[in-house]
């Protein structure tokens, strides 16, 4: 395994405390009575979990995606005033032509029992999803210890952590995701047409 640069902290029991409370209470006004807490546990340490993934993998290899903006989930749900909120974070850098929804996504996802990386498109995506419909028609090597979801409006390659374990890693939840992203990289590259500029040793 290289030898890493990583700030982020992993994530605790706060963090999946408060997921597991909006999971409890979905509801916008549970998010604001703990927005604090939310920020702290969750919102932090996976910024800090971005930035080893841009200093680490996006960086070394110039991948050609967007990394700043509007990368990260919302909590609160767009539901058209409905006052609902979402019990788990994600992550998803994209192409700068696209969007974050309408691009095929490497998605890092923090729920309440368990962390999630995997590759990830759906019929919403529009564009990206035709273009990439054909490759996933005519069939995708899965790589080891991931499974797949897959039908005809969707399709997620995954690997999960449950919650004590994610605990246990700490900050080396971001090589396991550095060592799946690499993993992953042939569907990606496959599904988008995107190549890393500099090529890994």
């Amino acid at each position: 395994m290289p030898p890493y640069q990583i700030a982020s902290p992993g994530f605790d029991d706060d963090a999946f405390s408060a997921l597991s409370d909006l999971q409890e209470r979905p509801v916008i006004e549970q998010y604001q009575e703990d927005r604090e807490r939310i920020q702290r546990a969750v919102v932090a340490p996976f910024k800090l979990y971005r930035d080893d993934l841009v200093l680490n993998w996006v960086l070394p290899a110039q991948w050609p995606l967007e990394t700043e903006r509007n990368v990260f989930s919302r909590i609160p749900k767009n539901d058209f005033g409905k006052g609902g909120a979402n019990h788990h974070y994600w992550l998803s850098f994209y192409r700068p032509s696209r969007s974050r929804l309408k691009d095929i996504q490497l998605a890092h996802s923090l729920f309440p029992d368990r962390f999630v990386l995997g590759l990830y498109a759906f019929k919403g995506m529009g564009a990206a999803w035709t273009e990439a419909r054909p490759a996933i028609e005519n069939g995708l090597n899965i790589p080891a210890g991931f499974s797949v979801q897959q039908d005809r409006n969707s399709i997620w390659i995954r690997r999960s952590i449950p919650r004590e374990e994610v605990r246990t890693m700490g900050s080396q939840l971001v090589a396991w995701a550095l060592e799946g992203i690499e993993r992953l990289e042939p569907i990606y590259g496959a599904l988008t047409g995107l190549r890393p500029a500099v090529s890994r040793p």
